[in-house]
Order: C-alpha cells, then sequence, then structure tokens
C-alpha cells in the first residue's frame, strides 16, 4: 500500500487519496496508519493501474472507488445528517428488548424496484457487511418464520457439523429471508422498517461500547476496528476441501478453521494481478440475481423523491370496503372517537377519548390504555379494533361534537431560549421524508358540524416547541390551509402530499370566538441565520 503514515492516508489505486483519522487513548483523534486503513481500502478503492506501473492497491467493491454515501437531497431538502431511520427510542424497553422503532421505511432502490434493505437481506442473508447475524436478529426471525405462518420450513440454527450440512442450512435461510421479505416481514403495519431488524438491545450495545472502548486504550487498530463477542462464523472455514482457501504459504484450512490470511499471486511483480487474492470465489455466475446472489449490474441508487417498499396489507384491510358497517358491533370499552386522519395507503391515526383525557393511536399499534386491543383500522367514520386473543373485531364510531363544545384548555407556555432553537425548517425537510413526523408537532381532532366536517380542532404533538413556534395555541381549529377550507379528509391528505416543496402557509384557525390567519414561515431560521453571518 502506498501512503503517508504520519499525514495519514493512502493511494486507493482509483485516483483517490483517502485519508483516515482515529481515536488515541485519550479520544483525540490522530492519523491513521497505512496498516490500520487495510481494512477500509479494502472497499474503499478500485482496481486499476496508477502512475506506478505495477502498482495496484485494493479490491474493486465498490461502484464508484470512494464508497461515498452522500446525504443530499434534491430542492430546498439540501443536505441531511444520518438520522438511522428516525430511530425513536422506548423508555419502557426491557434491556434485552427491542429498544425502539424506525419512523421511516425502506427507501426503493431506482433499478431493482424494491427496498435497499429489503435487497441486502435477501442477498447477504445477515444483519452487518461481514454477514454475522446477531443472536438478538436471530431471536426476531426464529419466532417470525415458522412453518406454521406459511412458510416453507421453519428458520434453521446454522450447523457447523461440517461444510456441506453448513452450505445447505445457509441456502435454506436464504430462501426463507426471501420469503419474509416477500410477505412485507421486515415491515411494521405503517410501513416503516421493524426496529428488531436495525437496533440492538440496550445490553448488546453497552456491551459492543465496552469492547470497542478495550480497543480504543490498547491502539490496537491493526487488527481492525470491528470487536466481537466471539469470532463470527462468516470468519470461519466451511468450504468443500476440494474447493479450499489456501494460506499464503499453500496450506489449506480445515473445516472451522478461523481465516487469517488468503493466498496471493506472486510469480510475476509486473502482473496487474501481482498481490491480487488467487483463491477462486464462492459467487456463482451461473446463478445470476433474483434466483441467485450474482448481481454484477447492482448501483446503489434511490429513487427520488424517495418512495418506500408497501407495508403488507392487513388482514381486517377487506373491512374498509365493507358497506355494511353496522354488522361490526359497537365496542363496550370506555373509548369514544373524537378525531381520525385516514392515509391513501388505508393507514391513519385516530384521536381516542378515554377518561378525562385524549391519546393519539396509529393503525396497528396496540392501544396503551386497554392491553390486547389494537387500531387495526381507519375507515371513513369508524376505527376499526381487534382484540389480538381471540382476533374479535370491534368498532368506534367518529362522535358528533360541535365547535360550541370545544374544551377550554390551559395555554402552553415554552420558554424564549428553547424556541430560539427551534428549525421549522428542518421538521418541514423531515416530514417531507416521513408525513408522519407532523404528528410531533400537532395532534389533529375532526370537528363534525350537522354530520360534516368543518375542520380539524389542534393541541400539541410530542414535540409541543414546535406548535409553538408555529404559532398556534391549544383549541385552535384549522379551517383552512392557503384559502382552501378543509370540508373533506380527501383535502387533508393532499396537504400532506405537498408539504416538502411549501415554504410558507398560511393557516386559517377559529381562535376563540374570532378567526384569525397565521402564517407559517418554514425559512424563518435560516434567514435569521444567515443575517447573524453576513453581519
Amino acid at each position: 500500500m502506498y501512503g503517508n503514515d504520519e499525514q495519514g492516508w493512502v493511494d486507493n489505486g482509483a485516483g483517490w487519496l483517502l485519508s483516515g483519522y482515529i481515536e488515541d487513548k485519550n479520544g483525540a483523534l490522530r492519523p491513521q496508519t497505512r496498516e490500520e486503513m487495510t481494512q477500509c481500502i479494502g472497499c474503499h478503492s478500485g482496481i486499476t493501474r496508477t502512475e506506478f506501473p505495477t502498482f495496484t492497491s485494493g479490491s474493486g467493491n465498490t461502484v464508484d472507488s470512494t464508497w461515498a454515501m452522500p446525504r443530499k437531497f434534491a430542492g430546498d431538502l439540501g443536505w441531511q445528517e444520518m438520522n438511522y431511520l428516525l430511530y425513536q427510542a422506548d423508555q419502557n424497553s426491557a434491556d434485552t428488548a427491542v429498544p425502539g422503532k424506525a419512523r421511516q421505511g425502506d427507501p426503493l432502490n431506482r433499478d431493482l424496484g424494491k427496498g435497499e434493505l429489503r435487497y441486502f437481506l435477501e442477498t447477504v442473508v445477515g444483519a452487518s457487511l461481514y454477514g454475522d447475524m446477531p443472536a438478538a436478529i436471530e431471536a426476531v426471525l426464529a419466532s417470525t418464520i415458522r412453518k406454521a405462518d406459511g412458510y416453507s420450513a421453519d428458520w434453521p440454527a446454522l450447523d457447523t457439523s461440517s461444510a456441506e450440512r453448513f452450505q445447505q442450512v445457509q441456502a435454506l435461510r436464504q430462501t426463507l429471508m426471501r420469503e419474509f421479505t416477500a410477505k412485507g416481514g421486515h415491515l411494521a403495519a405503517d410501513g416503516t422498517i421493524k426496529g428488531g431488524l436495525l437496533y440492538p438491545p440496550e445490553r448488546d450495545a453497552l456491551a459492543t461500547a465496552a469492547r470497542y472502548r478495550q480497543v480504543v486504550v490498547s491502539q490496537r487498530y491493526t487488527k481492525g476496528k470491528d470487536v466481537f463477542a466471539e469470532t463470527p462464523v462468516t470468519f470461519r472455514h466451511f468450504r468443500d476441501p476440494a474447493e479450499a482457501l489456501t494460506r499464503v504459504d499453500g496450506t489449506p484450512y480445515q473445516t472451522g478453521e478461523i481465516i487469517t490470511e488468503r493466498a496471493v499471486e506472486l510469480d510475476n511483480p509486473a502482473s496487474f494481478t501481482y498481490r491480487a487474492g488467487n483463491i477462486a470465489t464462492q459467487i456463482d455466475d451461473s446463478k445470476p440475481y433474483p434466483e441467485g446472489n450474482y448481481n454484477p449490474a447492482y448501483l446503489p441508487l434511490l429513487k427520488f423523491p424517495l418512495q418506500f417498499e408497501t407495508a403488507p396489507a392487513p388482514a381486517a384491510r377487506a373491512m374498509q370496503q365493507r358497506s355494511d358497517w353496522n354488522a361490526i358491533p359497537l365496542t363496550d370499552l370506555p373509548l369514544c372517537l373524537s378525531g381520525m386522519l385516514r392515509l391513501p395507503t388505508g393507514q391513519g391515526f385516530a384521536v381516542i377519548e378515554h377518561q378525562d383525557g385524549q391519546f393519539l393511536v396509529q393503525s396497528g399499534r396496540e392501544l396503551h390504555t386497554h392491553q390486547g386491543v389494537k387500531l387495526v383500522e381507519v375507515g371513513e367514520r369508524y376505527a376499526l379494533l381487534q382484540h389480538v386473543d381471540d382476533g374479535h373485531l370491534e368498532k368506534l364510531e367518529l362522535g358528533v361534537r360541535s365547535q360550541a363544545t370545544a374544551p377550554v384548555a390551559a395555554p402552553l407556555t415554552i420558554a424564549a431560549d428553547e424556541l430560539a432553537f427551534v428549525d421549522l425548517k428542518a421538521f418541514r425537510d423531515n416530514a417531507a421524508l416521513d408525513p408522519y413526523r407532523l404528528f410531533d408537532a400537532v395532534q389533529p381532532e375532526a370537528v363534525v358540524v350537522s354530520g360534516k366536517l368543518s375542520g380539524y380542532r389542534l393541541s400539541p404533538g410530542t414535540d409541543p416547541a414546535l406548535f409553538v413556534k408555529a404559532g398556534l395555541k391549544t383549541g385552535d381549529v384549522l379551517l383552512a390551509v392557503n384559502g382552501v377550507r378543509l370540508e373533506s379528509e380527501e383535502q387533508a391528505v393532499k396537504l400532506l402530499e405537498q408539504y416538502s416543496g411549501t415554504i410558507q402557509l398560511s393557516l386559517t384557525l377559529q381562535r376563540g370566538k374570532e378567526e384569525v390567519n397565521v402564517p407559517v414561515n418554514f425559512q424563518e431560521l435560516e434567514l435569521a441565520f444567515n443575517t447573524v453571518v453576513s453581519g
């Protein structure tokens, strides 16, 4: 490898100088050495000639030889930080359980027409670039992929008794994984990716952090930066003896032995393949994708505007098409449906009253007030509930409530210094990617007068500062947006669809006895920042 240890860069053999920095034992950054960057250059490279006639470097694993992951979206969205698919922690989860959920779906690859995570799962049949499968994810798959639930077999544990048996089990796991993703098993009912496939339990995450800390203190980066509780099975040798890997000295590995080195071509220093691996891989070009894994045409490019994998239709989806809703009994639970928002997918949200308060529940989720009862669908004027234990269906019917009976709410106050850091533009951009983020700012409650929708009563969402920053007050009734009266659910849905390009909204509100217009400027913070900088 050609590079400079003091400056911390290497030539990747494809026209790029890669520069890497890493923590020293005190936590400060220092340049990486060439030896430490060997792991990096394995992917961030290409096999090509350079100005040095006999010099080659890297493995050519990536499209542009840098494996750059640009996070710049078109238009006003601009550059975005990684958001871990809008991770939302579950503060009540046990330290060995799924710690939260994603609030974003699986973005579609523009060429494959399927989600990027789905393609990864179907191809790697693992959870990382090392092809390993943590125990927490194994547990999720084992509890989900079962023959009794329509799969061709139960999810099998890996069998390392022989190379032949290992390969057979791996092939079965890939078949089952593809059945799993075809059913939408990697997605929740709302279309978001299941958290159990993305986020480690708290105990596992802390253990990983502790292992990495040992590497920082010891500065043993030469063996890599990823540390495992035990050597992943994918680091061990499970191949037909006739196709065995060999060491540099030509001796073959035995079944189950850890692979520490591979033979390379050393015969001709002037050869293009000098010091390149000379052992055949198990990539079979006679088995092209999608049946096999051979896919030389793969490009990691997403559709834009972003589109996501469609969530599996819930079992109760057919109920939405029923003309006779009277066949479903009204629930006798002490609940009242006071508001709703139905999305084009058939999913949606319901505002439910219980005792002296209200709460917002998303379709596919369990009611926190009644364990074992979940909202399965939002219809035209009904919310469909299901008792998980026996599948029994009940409904809530939209209540009729006039503006005159609106409750008097206490004023909501947020400290001025907290409001100064509320970024409405960032909120708008995030909501453009994930419409469910709108409910961070506001909870809408349908107001029905004489059987007709006349607006939405507004109350703060999970982030009240956004609500106040937008100029809203608890109890406001949203009557119109940009002069268009909200007289149907369809208009509310169109508002979600048009949200991404909005710079400013004009909201017409019923505030007490008055009708007021409130402008919401999504560029206010950015303009103020630019003014300070230019000044």
